[in-house]
């Protein structure tokens, strides 16, 4: 079970990186998001926003504190979407 949410949180770190990455670059990733169904400007806004707020976890071991600290981050995220 930690082992998942070590992965969750990796894969949530990488998607928002690329997201972040890619939006500064392009307009295609909002596009992407807003194209989601239920999915309206202002969740995008508040969704970036709290990513904003996220601190980017550099991969490696994380302590069973940080995975879990980080399932609870990947879950405020996705409800937020």
């Amino acid at each position: 079970m930690e082992s998942n949410a070590v992965n969750s949180a990796d894969l949530v770190n990488l998607c928002r990186e690329i997201v972040i990455y890619l939006s500064d670059r392009d307009p295609a990733p909002r596009q992407v998001l807003l194209s989601l169904p239920c999915l309206t400007p202002n969740d995008l806004r508040a969704f970036e926003e709290a990513m904003g707020k996220t601190p980017i976890r550099t991969r490696g071991p994380a302590s069973t504190s940080e995975a879990k600290e980080d399932e609870g981050e990947t879950i405020g995220l996705a409800s937020v979407l």
